[in-house]
């Protein structure tokens, strides 16, 4: 801490094994003919491994009466490396037999956060916040229950969110202004038994204008807003506007 500013590095990290889980389950299919195919599904071992660090580095300036700003720069890391659980099969019709289910992913997920508040004399005041994150993520996952199916997913999102807020004080009433804008865009690209490449983008926009106040005894407000939502996946698409005044 120095004058009206802070400076803050703060770092924390874990592990976790997890073994000796157990999940049953009793499944009865059935089947076109009318007739009934039954499974039994039970966990005979499993092990699951976490390791997780994360660092954040947060900046503060501020002056209680005037203005506040704060950025904040995070990054999160996490692996899992292969997880193991053997389950035992008990089919109608077939063998008893024990199948492998594994898998593994890591992922790493920076975010900045940026806030602003600034008193504009005495009856005037903005307040602003923008978060940008991205999160990256590798996994495989296998399963031999009836045959061998594995594939791998190299995973990647991407958003943006800001706000915007001004605030007027009248003599009875205040008046106040603003916006909420996001984006977001996801890639996923599948290999193995699934091979796909899925994106989508995603937006919406919302502003508003509006006016409260107190009159004798009675609180009022009355305003007027306006959201747009918008969605885009291949030859997918739509944009939606809602009108709604308060």
């Amino acid at each position: 801490n120095k004058g009206h500013s802070e400076l803050g590095v703060i770092y924390n990290s874990g592990y976790v094994d997890l073994r000796g889980t157990r999940y049953y389950e009793e499944a009865d299919y059935l089947l076109a003919n009318g007739s009934h195919h039954l499974i039994t599904r039970r966990d005979v071992g499993s092990r699951y491994r976490n390791f997780y660090n994360g660092l954040d580095l947060v900046y503060n300036q501020a002056d209680s009466a005037t203005y506040v700003f704060q950025a904040k720069l995070s990054g999160a890391f996490s692996h899992s490396p292969r997880s193991i659980t053997d389950r035992l099969i008990v089919e109608s019709g077939q063998a008893d037999k024990i199948v492998r289910m594994e898998s593994k992913d890591k992922n790493f997920t920076p975010i900045l956060d940026l806030y602003f508040f600034r008193q504009l004399g005495s009856k005037q005041s903005v307040t602003a916040n923008v978060v940008a994150t991205a999160i990256s993520t590798d996994a495989s996952h296998a399963n031999n229950e009836g045959g061998l199916y594995a594939y791998d997913v190299d995973g990647n999102t991407w958003s943006l969110t800001s706000e915007a807020i001004y605030e007027r004080q009248l003599t009875a009433a205040k008046l106040s202004f603003g916006f909420n804008h996001q984006l977001k865009y996801t890639r996923n690209v599948y290999s193995g038994d699934v091979m796909s490449v899925n994106g989508m983008h995603h937006g919406s926009l919302y502003g508003f204008g509006e006016l409260k106040g107190r009159w004798r005894k009675w609180n009022y407000m009355a305003g007027l807003g306006v959201s747009n939502v918008r969605y885009r996946q291949a030859d997918n698409h739509y944009s939606y506007w809602l009108f709604r005044p308060k």
